[in-house]
């Protein structure tokens, strides 16, 4: 595979490559180190209790928020909000039923922000949890426990240390504006994936449409 040219390259993406990278070489050197041959997904033997160390589980837990990350970062917004919106998620940290949960979990979070318009609320610039649940007349300590769960899954942005964009779109054309004081705890705005929630966006009347024609509803209004 050719390397990335300097056009091309970004520094978020080269990070996240890189600590995937080096996860990985942690869990392979474990399996090296206990005389084991390298993991092979279709061999049906049972994996060596000796390999979950305290190492491999820090790799393994790096590993799969790094490429949750990546994927948030690089596949196309619209993709990965459908896929979001119908309960897929390209990494899981559990598996079976407690996955399918977290999955229609996500859903029904992303369902709260598109009916709560939060994406529009925030296209003047940041606002609080607290200012976010007046603008849309819900509960302030359920609304901030949705918008904590949407950032964990990187739709909208929020906490400290942090210069944010916020996208409008007018006709064909986008405009970003930047606001560059750091964001606090709480504090949200948007960013790639919300702005897809915006009631302009053709990705939001799809997600709308999807949950209005569905049979049942998995979160109901507050």
């Amino acid at each position: 595979m050719a390397a990335l040219s300097s056009s091309s390259s970004s520094p978020e993406a080269d990070q996240l490559i890189a600590l995937i990278a080096s996860s990985a070489q942690t869990i392979l050197g474990a399996y090296d180190s206990a005389g084991l041959p390298p993991p092979d997904l279709n061999a049906a033997r049972k994996t060596s209790d000796a390999l979950m160390t305290p190492d491999t589980r820090d790799a393994t837990r790096i590993l799969e928020g790094t490429c949750a990350q990546l994927c948030s970062l690089l596949a196309h917004p619209s993709h990965l909000m459908i896929n979001n919106a119908n309960g897929v998620r390209y990494v899981s940290a559990v598996t079976s039923l407690s996955s399918n949960m977290l999955q229609g979990i996500g859903s029904a979070l992303i369902r709260v922000a598109l009916e709560c318009k939060i994406a529009d609320h925030l296209l003047e610039g940041p606002k609080s949890a607290e200012e976010l649940a007046k603008l849309s007349g819900v509960d302030k300590d359920k609304l901030t426990k949705v918008l904590r769960s949407l950032a964990n899954r990187h739709i909208f942005r929020a906490g400290e240390d942090s210069i944010h964009f916020n996208r409008h779109v007018e006709s064909s054309q986008s405009s970003f504006t930047s606001f560059g004081s750091p964001v606090s705890k709480d504090v949200y705005v948007n960013n790639r994936l919300s702005v897809t929630l915006l009631q302009e966006d053709p990705v939001s009347s799809l997600i709308g449409y999807s949950y209005r024609s569905s049979r049942s509803h998995v979160v109901h209004r507050f």
